[in-house]
C-alpha cells in the first residue's frame, strides 16, 4: 500500500466496489419483508439503472429517433455546428482533413476552431447516419453517460439505487443540459456530459489505490477535452484538485500521494486531449478572444434573480413561451434539477452534514455559484476576481455561468444521498409495523422518483423544438440563381451575409467577408472586417473582394455599389472590387496592423500601388510601385492554394486571405517567405521576372505532431489497461 493513510473508516459498500464496475449497494428487499431472496450478482442493479435511463432517453428524444431528418437543437448555433460537422466528415472521406477554411471570415483554422469537435469520441456515428441523425445518436449516448456516470459516482458514495437513481436523472436531464442542447452547443453538452464518470473512477483510485483506475479517470478526461469545449474542461481540472485536495485534508491520501496523483492524472489527461488543445491554444493567443476585457468576460453571469429558476424555470420566459426577457441568455443561466431533489437536497442538510464528502459537495456548490455570479454582487465580485488574477486561462473564458454545471452536480449528488437516507432512517425503525416500514422505505420513495421523472420530462420536452428536414439550413442567403452565380464565380467573390449565421452557406464554397457565429476570429481579420463594416463605402470592401453586399433599404447607387440585374432582394455589387490575387511592385512597412488598415482606409495608401507591411522583408523586390498584373487561381481549396503569375518586375504577389502562421509558399517550387500584408493578408515577394507557379499550403507542425503524440499517449493508455496488474503492483510498492 502506498505511504500515506488509508482510512480505515471505509465502509463496507466502499469495500465491495472492488467486485465489479457496477458497485452492488441496492438495499434487499429482504430487510423489509424478511423473505430470503437469492443474492443477485454485483451490476444487475447498475444495469436496470441503465436500461430506466435508455428509456427515459428515448421517450425525450423520441422525435427525431423517428424522424432521421430532424436535426436537433436546430437553433442559431446548430446552424454552423452542423455544416462544420459535415464538412469535416466528408474532407476525411475523402482523405483530405480540412484543417483550414477558407470560406470563413477572411480564412480561419478550421480544426484549431475546437467548437466543431473534430476530434469528439461520437464522430464514429457521422460515418455511419446522416449528419442530422447523426447528432441526434450523439445526443442520446451522452445523455446515458452523464446519467448512469452520476449513478455510479453516486453509488460509489455508498449509496443506494433509488438515491443514486435519482441523482443521475436530476444531473443529465437539468437545465444545464436542456439549455445547451436547445442552444445547438454539442461541445459544451458533450463535456460536461463526461464529468460523473471521472469522479466515479477517482472515488474508485481513493478506494482501492490501484493506478490503473487513475489512468481510466484520466482516459474519461482526455475523452472531455476532445469534445471541443476547453472552458468546460477547465472547470472539471478545478473541481478536481479541489477532490484530491480534500481526501489530503481528511487524511484519505498523503500529501505527496495527493500531488502525484493529480501530476499524474493532469499529465495523462492533457497528453490525450494534446491534439484538439494545442491547435486551439494557438489559436486562441491569435485571436480576439486572447485580449477579452472584463465586460466581455462577464457576458452571461448568473444574476441572483435567477435563483427562482430553481423552482420556476420559466419565470422569464424561455424556450416555447415567448420571447426570452430574463438577466443573460436563457441557455446559458437556466438551472433547474427538479422540484423534489432541490427540495431533497436542502433538506437533506441537516442530517447528512456529518458526511465528509456532503460537506465537501456543498463547499464546491457555493464556491461554484459565486463564481457563476461573478460581477453580479459585491462580494461574487471579488470571489471571481481572485481566480481571475490567479487561475490559468479564468481571465480568457467568457460566460462565468457554464460553471453551474459543477452547482448542478453536487446538488444532483446532494439530493440522492437525502433520497437514500430517508430510506436508511424508515428501513431501520423496527418499532414500526412492517406495512408502515414499506410506505416510508419504498413506496413513498418510489413516488418521489416518479414525481421527478414526468417533472423532469415536462420540464424537458420545452427544449425540443424540431425543425423538419435539413433543407432548413439552406436558405435565406442569397437567391438561388445568384447563388449558383457565386459558387461558379472562378474568381472566388466574398459576400457579406444578411445574417451573421449563415455559417451553413459559406461553407457551400462561398467566401464571406465576415460572419459572428464563432467565437474565434483572427485578430487581425477580426479588426480589418469590424473596420470594413463601418466603411464600407471605401477600399476596405474592394480589397477582399467583397462583390456582393446587403444594403439597408432606401440606398442608392453610386460609385461602387450598384444594384444585380434581375435581383429583387437588397443584394449589392461592388463594382470596384480588386482580384482576390494580385501583384503590386511597392511596399512600405508598418509595424501595427490597425494603422495600416486606418491608411488603407483613409486612403492614404493605394493597395494597387503598394502593400503595407508590418515587417521589412529579408530579401527586397527592387521594382517601381504600381500595377503589375492579376494572379489566375488554378485550384482553391481546404488547405491548398495554387495560383500563376506572371511579373514583368520583381514585385509581391498579394492574396486576400488571412495571414496566420503555420502557412507556407512556394515559388516555382522554391520555398518563399509569407507576410502580413495590408493589416490581416498575405503576400509572397517575386524577386525574379517571368512566369511562375506558386502555392501556398497550411500543414502546421502543431496539428501534425499534436496529433501523432496523442495518438501515441492513447495507444500508451491501452498498453498500460493492459499491463494493470503490473502498473498496480509498482504503484503498491511505491
Amino acid at each position: 500500500m502506498p505511504k500515506g493513510k488509508v482510512n480505515p473508516s471505509r465502509s463496507a459498500p466502499s469495500r465491495r466496489l472492488a467486485k465489479g464496475l457496477f458497485p452492488s449497494t441496492l438495499p434487499r428487499l429482504k430487510a423489509l419483508s424478511g423473505s430470503e431472496k437469492k443474492e443477485r450478482a454485483p451490476g444487475f442493479e447498475g444495469l436496470y439503472a441503465l436500461a430506466l435511463f435508455v428509456v427515459f432517453t428515448a421517450l425525450f428524444l423520441w422525435g427525431f429517433l423517428r424522424h432521421p431528418s430532424w436535426i436537433p437543437s436546430a437553433t442559431a448555433d446548430m446552424e454552423y455546428m452542423w455544416p462544420y460537422k459535415f464538412v469535416w466528415i466528408e474532407s476525411l472521406k475523402k482523405g483530405y482533413p480540412a484543417l483550414w477554411n477558407p470560406y470563413s471570415n477572411l480564412g480561419q483554422p478550421f480544426l484549431a476552431n475546437c467548437n466543431p469537435g473534430a476530434y469528439a469520441p461520437f464522430n464514429f456515428l457521422f460515418f455511419i447516419f446522416s449528419t442530422s441523425y447523426a447528432f441526434t445518436w450523439s445526443y442520446f449516448f451522452h445523455f446515458l453517460i452523464s446519467a448512469f456516470g452520476t449513478y455510479l459516482f453516486i453509488r460509489s458514495l455508498g449509496t443506494g439505487w433509488a438515491g443514486a437513481f435519482l441523482g443521475g436523472l436530476a444531473f443529465a436531464f437539468s437545465g444545464y443540459f436542456m439549455g445547451h442542447f436547445w442552444s445547438g452547443a454539442p461541445n459544451i453538452f458533450g463535456a460536461a456530459a463526461w464529468l460523473p464518470l471521472i469522479f466515479f473512477f477517482l472515488k474508485r483510485f481513493l478506494d482501492l489505490r490501484r493506478f490503473s483506475i487513475l489512468l481510466l479517470a484520466a482516459g474519461v478526461f482526455g475523452l472531455s477535452l476532445l469534445e471541443g469545449m476547453p472552458q468546460v474542461n477547465l472547470y472539471t481540472l478545478l473541481i478536481i484538485g479541489l477532490y484530491l485536495a480534500w481526501a489530503w485534508f481528511r487524511k484519505e491520501l498523503a500529501f505527496k500521494e495527493a500531488l502525484g496523483a493529480g501530476v499524474a492524472f493532469l499529465a495523462v489527461g492533457l497528453s490525450l486531449g494534446l491534439c484538439q488543445l494545442a491547435p486551439t491554444f494557438e489559436f486562441a493567443r491569435y485571436s480576439n478572444r486572447w485580449g477579452f476585457g472584463w465586460e466581455s468576460i462577464m457576458r452571461d453571469s448568473f444574476n441572483p434573480v435567477n435563483l427562482r429558476f430553481f423552482i420556476d424555470p420559466f419565470f422569464a420566459g424561455g424556450p416555447g413561451a415567448g420571447p426570452y426577457h430574463g438577466i443573460g441568455g436563457y441557455a446559458e443561466v437556466i438551472i433547474y434539477l427538479g422540484l423534489i431533489p432541490i427540495f431533497l437536497a436542502i433538506s437533506g442538510l441537516g442530517f447528512l452534514f456529518k458526511k465528509s464528502i456532503v460537506v465537501w459537495l456543498v463547499l464546491v456548490a457555493v464556491l461554484t455559484m459565486s463564481l457563476a455570479m461573478a460581477d453580479t454582487t459585491t462580494v461574487t465580485h471579488y470571489v471571481y476576481l481572485f481566480f481571475y488574477k490567479f487561475f490559468p486561462c479564468f481571465s480568457n473564458n467568457r460566460v462565468p455561468s457554464r460553471i453551474l454545471v459543477l452547482t448542478t452536480f453536487s446538488l444532483a449528488c446532494l439530493a440522492g444521498m437525502a433520497l437514500d437516507a430517508w430510506i436508511r432512517r424508515w428501513r431501520g425503525m423496527k418499532r414500526l409495523a412492517r406495512p408502515y416500514r414499506i410506505l416510508l422505505a419504498a413506496v413513498i420513495p418510489a413516488i418521489l422518483l416518479l414525481g421527478t421523472a414526468v417533472d423532469l420530462y415536462r420540464f424537458d420536452t420545452h427544449f425540443t423544438e424540431c425543425f423538419n428536414g435539413c433543407d432548413a439550413f439552406f436558405t435565406d442567403l442569397l437567391p438561388p440563381d445568384l447563388l449558383k452565380k457565386v459558387k461558379d464565380d472562378p474568381t472566388y467573390p466574398r459576400v457579406q451575409p444578411r445574417s451573421t449565421y449563415t455559417e451553413y452557406q459559406i461553407l457551400q464554397n462561398i467566401s464571406t467577408a465576415f460572419t459572428d457565429c464563432t467565437s474565434f476570429f483572427i485578430k487581425t481579420g477580426r479588426a480589418y472586417t469590424e473596420e470594413q463594416y463601418l466603411h464600407p463605402d471605401t477600399p476596405l470592401s474592394d480589397l477582399i473582394r467583397l462583390n456582393f453586399h446587403y444594403r439597408p433599404d432606401g440606398s442608392q447607387p453610386n460609385g461602387r455599389w450598384q444594384r444585380i440585374p434581375g435581383i429583387t432582394e437588397s443584394v449589392w455589387q461592388d463594382s470596384e472590387a480588386y482580384p482576390r490575387a494580385f501583384m503590386v511592385g511597392g511596399y512600405e512597412v508598418e509595424p501595427d496592423y490597425n494603422q495600416a488598415i486606418t491608411e488603407i482606409r483613409d486612403e492614404k495608401v493605394d493597395p494597387r500601388q503598394e502593400v503595407i507591411l508590418t515587417q521589412e522583408p529579408s530579401q527586397k523586390p527592387e521594382g517601381p510601385k504600381g500595377w503589375v498584373g492579376e494572379a489566375k487561381i488554378t485550384r482553391y481549396d481546404y488547405n491548398d492554394v495554387e495560383l500563376e503569375a506572371a511579373n514583368d518586375r520583381p514585385c509581391f504577389l498579394f492574396l486576400s486571405d488571412s495571414f496566420y502562421p503555420g502557412w507556407k509558399a512556394w515559388v516555382d517550387g522554391k520555398a518563399a517567405p509569407i507576410y502580413l500584408a495590408d493589416g490581416a493578408f498575405r503576400a509572397i515577394p517575386l524577386l525574379n521576372t517571368g512566369s511562375h507557379q506558386v502555392k501556398m499550403s497550411y500543414y502546421p507542425p502543431i496539428i501534425v505532431d499534436s496529433f501523432f503524440y496523442s495518438l501515441f499517449a492513447w495507444l500508451a493508455l491501452l498498453i498500460g489497461w493492459i499491463l494493470r496488474k503490473r502498473l498496480d503492483q509498482w504503484y503498491s510498492a511505491r
